[in-house]
């Protein structure tokens, strides 16, 4: 199931930092213990995945540590016992190689600014659960309304319709008159007196075949060889993402959330990708 989404928020970093102002570091991956010392700070503190650092600090490795470190377009590993500024690791000036690694480092950052914000009262969404049904989400403007469910062809001729009071529907795809590489359009509208309707949103069908090939961009990048078994699974989920299947990067990014539910970075990106979809209440519900 391909699922194409007219709601989008930038993912361009409009971060309104000062052109002198250094671009903070992300810590996407971390084993060991880490230590962290703010510039013009005496005392270290220990930093876990997820955490966001000055690029002026230091950060100390125990020999049996490692780190995953995202910056400016770049990414960097370090290993083994040793100390260094984090300006050592990314300097200014440095090149920036545009792949599969560059996009998924825009998407770290863009999660660490993006978690806290749409406030758009007609955003929907559909999602899927199994390979024979989709789920369809929307959130809830103010009031106690019933909900209108559509699904259309590009013609404009009705294939499904529905009331509800939920602010979700399974749809089984089963007996449904859906085809493979059609794109089929959705919305929802409110049922009092001052109707709202949602967005019209997209969705398609697609083949094994063609999600096999979307996740394969994340596998072709030279981090993913080198990254441990979560890490991996949220560059499936953006690589997902970005070739429109937003479904399926929903269930990656639930499963590896549950495999790993203490993992700040995880959870940040999982918060980011409903963000993304104009779903603040999805995105508060998995960052907690």
């Amino acid at each position: 199931m391909k699922q194409v989404i007219t709601i989008v928020m930038v993912l361009c970093l409009g971060l309104s930092l000062q052109a002198q102002q250094l671009m903070p570091v992300v810590l996407v991956n971390a084993n060991g213990k880490i230590c962290y010392q703010s510039p013009g700070q005496k005392k270290k503190q220990e930093v876990i995945t997820g955490a966001v650092l000055k690029r002026n600090g230091r950060v100390e490795l125990p020999a049996n540590a490692s780190v995953t470190m995202y910056c400016d377009g770049n990414f960097v590993k370090k290993s083994g016992k040793q100390s260094f500024t984090l300006l050592e690791a990314f300097p200014e000036g440095a090149k920036i190689k545009l792949d599969f690694d560059h996009d998924f480092g825009n998407y770290s950052m863009a999660a660490i600014m993006m978690v806290g914000g749409s406030n758009d009262k007609r955003d929907g969404w559909g999602t899927i659960d199994d390979p024979k049904k989709i789920r369809f989400y929307w959130s809830k403007p103010a009031g106690n309304e019933d909900y209108h469910f559509e699904i259309r062809d590009k013609a404009n001729q009705l294939l499904m319709e529905k009331t509800l009071k939920d602010t979700f529907l399974v749809v089984d795809l089963k007996g449904a008159a859906f085809k493979t590489g059609v794109k089929y359009d959705w919305w929802v509208t409110t049922t009092g007196s001052q109707a709202i309707r949602s967005n019209t949103l997209s969705f398609e069908l697609g083949t094994a075949t063609e999600r096999d090939e979307a996740i394969k961009m994340a596998e072709d990048g030279s981090l993913y060889k080198e990254s441990p078994e979560e890490l991996k699974r949220v560059m499936e989920a953006v690589s997902l993402e970005l070739d429109g299947w937003f479904e399926e990067a929903s269930r990656k990014y639930d499963t590896v959330q549950k495999m790993h539910p203490n993992n700040e970075y995880v959870k940040l990106m999982h918060a980011a990708f409903w963000m993304r979809c104009g779903l603040q209440p999805k995105a508060r519900a998995v960052y907690k």
